[in-house]
């Protein structure tokens, strides 16, 4: 016998399951259909990471859930936004009034979708009531975005986790989420653009898609136009060097192709350029930019910018300053970072320069710096405590003692946020004019309470919102009647906080007697007669 015949003798009978190459078959094999193999092969990792990101998703919507439409009070902004979203499903127009390009229109026809799809106008608190829900959306999307954003700037889970903790459970993430505010409907739109641009896979099809989403969070709220260099700066840095510039190419052309389109509709209708005294495009972002009333300058005390200021930090005093203070550096070490301290910056500078301070900014800036502050807490952490353990000791501990200073700073300011109907004097208010004002009586009004006096039977012509006042009927506005000529004034605290962006309404203010009052300190609305 020879030494092959005697090999394949002794040789052990073949097993019918086993895989050829893969050895000896094992006591619980992972080969074939099975209960075992199925459960084995599960991504458990990555499971465990979607269970945390989808828990704090849905905890951070849930606290800003609660007494979405109570709290805070319904601002002048938020009920011009509303009314008009109510113009766009009720008047299929964009305004209430002639539109003046005050402001790009997208914002305004997504929530007018939204009313339409889901009837909220006809179930509804208010009218700014009624449109809440869609921020709730809105902040629901977003961080879920800022998640996969975060794990794709290589941040790891912790601090992923501490980035959308930052974003939605803050004072002042809830009382700007909840509120009615083109911004919040833009920060989706944002963060899909960098979410995309960071495409691990470096597809073409993605790269084009994060230029068409800025595109749209531009349309929807004209500070986004601020973060155009952040998004290149992230594409340039997320793309292989011999595809740079086509990817930006791509982008950029996305990009105007989807803003060119607000301009080719208004250049269609003769209202690109300035004419004798129709609206105009140009002229109105002109007019946005620079010849807003001015708040003045946070540097001055006793400045409207520097009140506005105040109140942000009297919200949430930790999350702003760390962020200022991630944002170098991050914008000078951590490279994968550094397009968002770079966006981050571009927003702040609005902060420091004189002029007009919108109230709504940190809305913007909310995401960015809660990203800048994971990251650069995920750099100390990979500097001095990874693989050191006195180390890491030390600084978890200052980690810790960090995030017990802020929940104790946060916890006042958010159980008033969702214990505290602050709506209630805006809500008496309306009840009042309805019920006991004289019938023909004309009325200046808070936007906030315009389309709810509308849709209560109070004629519109009747009414003159605060916006009305103050547009400039130069750009086509609709003039309406002065404000002293009108019979009772609402005073509301968007009048109070800015009387100097309300010069018509002081001079009513000032001509004027207390009918009746509700509420005390802030939010406090009197009803006063002229003359």
């Amino acid at each position: 016998m020879t030494t092959a015949t005697a090999a394949a003798t002794a040789a052990p009978p073949a097993d019918p399951t086993a895989v050829p190459g893969a050895g000896p078959a094992r006591a619980f094999s992972r080969v074939g259909p099975g209960w075992r193999y199925r459960l084995e092969s599960l991504p458990i990792e990555r499971a465990r990471a979607g269970a945390v990101a989808a828990a704090l998703v849905v905890a951070t919507t849930a606290v800003h859930a609660v007494n979405l439409t109570a709290a805070p009070q319904r601002l002048a902004e938020e009920g011009d936004i509303a009314a008009r979203a109510w113009a766009v499903e009720n008047l299929r127009a964009l305004t209430p009034g002639t539109y003046t390009y005050d402001g790009p229109p997208l914002g305004w026809l997504q929530l007018g979708a939204w009313t339409w799809l889901t009837g909220a106008f006809d179930r509804g608190p208010s009218a700014v009531g009624a449109v809440r829900p869609a921020m709730l959306i809105a902040l629901a999307v977003s961080a879920a975005l800022l998640w996969v954003l975060a794990r794709r700037l290589e941040l790891p889970r912790w601090a992923a986790a501490t980035a959308l903790v930052l974003f939605g459970l803050s004072p002042l993430a809830v009382d700007l989420h909840r509120q009615v505010l083109v911004e919040n409907l833009a920060v989706p739109w944002i963060l899909a653009a960098f979410v995309l641009a960071t495409s691990p896979r470096q597809r073409l099809a993605a790269q084009a898609g994060a230029g068409l989403c800025l595109g749209v969070a531009v349309l929807t709220s004209g500070t986004a136009l601020l973060l155009v260099p952040a998004l290149a700066l992230l594409l340039w840095r997320a793309t292989a060097a011999e595809n740079r510039w086509m990817v930006l190419a791509v982008a950029a052309s996305l990009f105007l192709l989807v803003c060119g389109a607000f301009a080719v509709g208004a250049a269609a209708r003769g209202e690109l350029l300035p004419g004798d005294a129709g609206p105009s495009l140009l002229e109105g972002a002109w007019h946005q930019a620079f010849e807003r009333p001015s708040t003045g300058s946070v540097l001055d005390g006793g400045s409207a910018a520097r009140a506005t200021v105040s109140g942000w930090l009297d919200l949430d005093p930790v999350g702003p300053v760390l962020a200022l203070a991630a944002a170098p550096l991050a914008l000078v070490t951590l490279r994968r970072v550094a397009p968002m301290a770079a966006g981050f910056l571009a927003v702040g500078a609005i902060v420091v320069r004189p002029g007009y301070l919108p109230p709504s900014l940190p809305v913007l800036l909310l995401p960015l710096g809660a990203v800048l502050v994971a990251g650069a807490a995920a750099a100390v952490w990979r500097w001095y405590g990874e693989g050191r353990p006195a180390r890491g000791r030390v600084l978890a501990g200052a980690g810790a003692l960090v995030a017990v200073a802020t929940a104790a700073a946060w916890a006042g300011d958010l159980g008033t946020l969702v214990g505290r109907d602050a709506d209630a004097p805006l809500r008496d208010a309306t009840r009042w004019i309805v019920d006991a004002a004289p019938a023909d009586a004309t009325l200046v009004v808070d936007d906030a309470i315009w389309v709810d006096l509308v849709e209560a039977g109070v004629d519109p012509d009747r009414l003159t919102s605060y916006a009305a006042l103050v547009a400039d009927t130069g750009r086509g506005a609709d003039r309406p009647r002065p404000a002293p000529e009108h019979d009772l004034v609402v005073v509301t605290g968007a009048y109070r906080s800015f009387r100097a962006g309300h010069p018509q309404l002081a001079v009513a203010v000032g001509n004027s007697t207390p009918v009746v009052a509700f509420g005390s300190g802030d939010e406090r609305v009197e009803i006063r007669r002229v003359g």
